[in-house]
């Protein structure tokens, strides 16, 4: 499904999360290498790209890209605290 960003106007795309949740990522795919040499293909969250995500605050909750909830590993696709290793997959923010 294609949209527009309530916040911003930015064109995004809705994806399921694993936990079933919807989630707004940027429409355009993304190659990312590892300091390994491994490359990925994936998308970008849109609440780690819009200036305006401070307004979706909810639930007295961080929204991933504005406080503690940081990067999202595309391997394991778990949120992780800046700084933190993938507990899952052992993959570093920088590898992200």
């Amino acid at each position: 499904m294609s949209d527009k960003c309530k916040g911003c106007g930015a064109s995004i795309r809705w994806i399921k999360t694993t936990k079933g949740k919807s989630m707004p990522v940027d429409p355009e795919e993304v190659t990312i290498v590892t300091r390994g040499g491994v490359t990925y293909r994936g998308l970008i969250s849109h609440w780690a790209t819009c200036p305006e995500t401070k307004q979706f605050k909810t639930k007295g909750k961080s929204t991933p890209g504005m406080g503690s909830l940081q990067w999202q590993c595309l391997v394991c696709k778990q949120w992780h605290t800046k700084g933190h290793v993938c507990h899952e997959c052992g993959t570093a923010e920088g590898d992200k």
